[in-house]
């Protein structure tokens, strides 16, 4: 099926596992829960293409044109995104590994709601990660993603803009969160020991039975705009600075 013609189509549920499909023109075609898996789209055209909760575990997108395109809910387990274009794709619910998801920052994609559930950015430093992690020009957009049960420790979240996103027992030890927003942030759960928390925005952020003993140039005005902070841990000192604050 090599330069298979289907722009426009509706290919709703179709099964093309394991289908050779390079240089195909899927171009604003519907590929709504599509079984793509293992699957050869080398060079294929999927500008505008609606693929949502489509299959694409193990398929080649190598050089594939994506911009545009609609990926929410995919899971992209050993998908390789080399040289993919994928600027303006919108990746909502999208299952990414650190590596693709560097890549899709790079062809400024839209990761708003991105999943990143159980992913293990632990001193996430250096590497393909750190460009995400740290932008000076730019806050990077990740508002809604979740990010529950991930590893983050020691990673650098600087400027990350992560507003109503779910941290939910997410490990963020020694993370650092300065100029992060995590306004209505679900942060339930979530350990920030050691955290720099210098000018975070926590304004609504849940932070019922959160760990932030230890936690860096964070001030009671901070916590006082997050709600469930009742519940969560802080040192001995700022516990009492914190109560004797005023409202």
């Amino acid at each position: 099926m090599e330069w298979l013609e289907a722009k426009d189509a509706d290919l709703t549920g179709i099964n093309l596992r394991n289908a050779n499909l390079k240089n195909a023109n899927f171009k604003k075609a519907i590929l709504i829960e599509a079984d793509l898996r293992g699957s050869d789209l080398t060079e294929a055209d999927l500008t505008e293409a609606d693929l949502t909760e489509a299959k694409l575990e193990g398929a080649k997108l190598e050089k594939a044109k994506l911009g545009g395109a609609t990926l929410k809910g995919v899971d992209f387990k050993g998908v390789d995104l080399k040289d993919t274009e994928l600027e303006g794709v919108l990746f909502k619910g999208a299952k990414l590994t650190i590596v693709q998801l560097q890549k899709a920052h790079e062809n400024k994609a839209d990761l708003r709601g991105v999943d990143l559930r159980d992913v293990n950015l632990k001193n996430a430093r250096q590497g393909p990660f750190k460009n995400i992690l740290k932008s000076e020009e730019e806050k990077v957009n990740l508002s809604g993603a979740n990010l529950s049960g991930a590893k983050l420790n020691g990673a650098i979240l600087t400027r990350l803009d992560q507003s109503e996103g779910k941290y939910i027992g997410v490990n963020l030890n020694g993370a650092d969160l300065s100029n992060a927003d995590l306004s209505n942030a679900d942060l339930s759960g979530a350990n920030l020991n050691d955290a720099n928390l210098s000018n975070a925005e926590l304004s609504n952020a849940d932070l019922s039975n959160a760990d932030l003993s230890g936690a860096k140039e964070l001030t009671p005005e901070q916590v006082r705009q997050a709600k469930n902070w009742e519940s969560a841990t802080f040192d001995p000192e700022f516990r009492k600075e914190l109560d004797n604050a005023e409202p």
